[in-house]
């Protein structure tokens, strides 16, 4: 039975209402009242913790980028990250990127910025958050669990020989509050860049379940 059937279907008394059954009558429309209530908080929850996929806006082919396709895990080794990564020149710095919310790995301008750092000698890690992209997984938490999203992109810098001192996140709207809270979780990450991050999670959760 759907919400609104519940919702809309009226209450049918037995013939005979002796006055045992009274409780009963009660029971059965607080039961009916808990279950619209159930069911409107779980529509809620999943408009929240759900995210379009969406296909890659851009490729650092058309900037005359080199970078390899790459797979790693989470920290946690729940989830599955579809990224790029574009060794650095000589021994300069790589930059994790981190999107936003609904986007990919090419959205928020991202590549053009990852071209031009590059130009710079930088490097780059680019990957699609959990949810996003061609990535695993079929939920959003606000940047709770997507912090081992970022934090399994830093172990995999590492195991690739890149030292902890030139290692850093570059975050946009979510993905900047997602790198705050990957960095407050790992004290190897110290270069940060956050643009537009959200100062507390619910004002994002208010904002997601709006749309």
């Amino acid at each position: 039975m759907t919400i609104l059937e519940v919702w809309r279907a009226p209450y049918r008394p037995m013939e005979t209402q002796p006055e045992t059954n009274r409780p009963h009558r009660c029971s059965r429309r607080f039961v009916a009242s808990r279950r619209v209530y159930l069911d409107i908080s779980y529509l809620i929850a999943s408009g929240v913790t759900k995210a379009e996929r969406n296909e890659q806006e851009d490729n650092l082919e058309a900037y005359g980028v080199d970078y390899e396709t790459i797979k790693f895990e989470s920290r946690r080794g729940d989830v599955t990250l579809d990224g790029w990564y574009v060794p650095p020149m000589a021994e300069q710095p790589v930059i994790i990127f981190v999107h936003g919310i609904g986007s990919v790995r090419t959205g928020d301008g991202l590549t053009d910025l990852a071209a031009r750092l590059h130009e710079q000698g930088f490097g780059a890690l680019m990957f699609d958050l959990r949810t996003h992209g061609s990535s695993s997984g079929d939920k959003i938490s606000g940047g709770w669990h997507e912090r081992f999203d970022v934090l399994g992109g830093y172990d995999y810098l590492l195991s690739r020989g890149i030292d902890s001192d030139d290692i850093g996140v570059l975050g946009m709207s979510m993905g900047a509050g997602i790198a705050a809270l990957a960095a407050a979780a790992e004290p190897g990450i110290e270069a940060l860049i956050l643009d537009s991050p959200y100062a507390k999670v619910s004002e994002l959760i208010a904002q997601e379940t709006a749309r």
